[in-house]
């Protein structure tokens, strides 16, 4: 038997195998997801009997790209995280459109919503606090 080389002797007796056949993705893949969907069974249900609040700890962008990178999804399919943000910036202004158009309507349904508040009446004090 030859002799143990330096470098690994140098390195503590450690070697790293990087493995490069069909095999290895699908490793890589299953001992990277398996433990994130383990704590997401455990975390889902638990929001939503303790509330949301439960899932603020996750990271979400980064979860997802360590989620896609594993499963070698292609970098040009990928969002980048500006991009992300303007999707974001843009649901949220048609939410908020929504919900104006939401309480026009709601208003629109209550005349007395729509007319200007008497004066001396709370309605005029807070307007004009306001103002």
């Amino acid at each position: 038997m030859p002799p143990i080389p330096d470098e690994i002797l140098e390195s503590g007796g450690r070697i790293n195998f990087i493995l490069t056949g069909p095999l290895a993705p699908a490793q890589r893949e299953i001992r990277e997801r398996e433990p994130i969907q383990k704590t997401l069974d455990v975390l889902s249900p638990a929001a939503a009997v303790l509330g949301p609040e439960m899932l603020d700890i996750v990271n979400k962008d980064e979860l997802s790209e360590i989620i896609i990178e594993a499963g070698s999804f292609p970098q040009v399919a990928i969002n980048s995280r500006d991009v992300r943000q303007a999707i974001r910036d843009a649901r949220a202004e048609e939410k908020q459109k929504l919900e104006q158009q939401q309480l026009l309507i709601e208003a629109g349904k209550s005349p007395n919503l729509l007319k200007a508040p008497e004066d001396g009446s709370v309605g005029a004090v807070l307007q004009e606090a306001t103002a």
